[in-house]
């Protein structure tokens, strides 16, 4: 009788090999923003602790009704590198956009396009 010795991996190193072997993503950093509606419109708030506004980009994609605000620095302990996006509602005037820069938060003021009257086209 011939005995044939066969290998069986322990059930422990089973669940941990595809565990160990996994390289997990880190996460990207986005910092902490707020949006509020005003009565004139919108109010975007983000905070950018320690960053000037020197090394701040905001750009408006105007085909996309998109705000961007982006970090391209080394960062400190509290920001790293980012890009932020923001949907911008289609009342929104888009040219009339302010931003301030002020006690590491960036505010962004969006203000509502005056009110065309109704016009009959057909």
């Amino acid at each position: 009788m011939i005995f044939k010795r066969t290998l069986t991996q322990d059930p422990f190193n089973m669940f941990l090999d595809p565990l160990m072997n996994t390289t997990f993503d880190t996460v990207k950093f986005s910092p902490d923003s707020k949006v509020n509606e005003t009565d004139n419109g919108f109010e975007i708030m983000v905070a950018v602790p320690g960053i000037t506004s020197d090394e701040l980009s905001v750009e408006v994609d105007w085909g996309k009704n998109t705000l961007h605000v982006e970090y391209d620095g080394e960062g400190n302990d509290f920001v790293q590198a980012f890009k932020k996006a923001y949907e911008v509602p289609l009342t929104i005037d888009l040219s009339s956009i302010e931003v301030e820069v002020e006690h590491g938060v960036i505010t962004l003021t969006l203000s509502r396009k005056e009110e065309s009257s109704r016009k009959k086209i057909l």
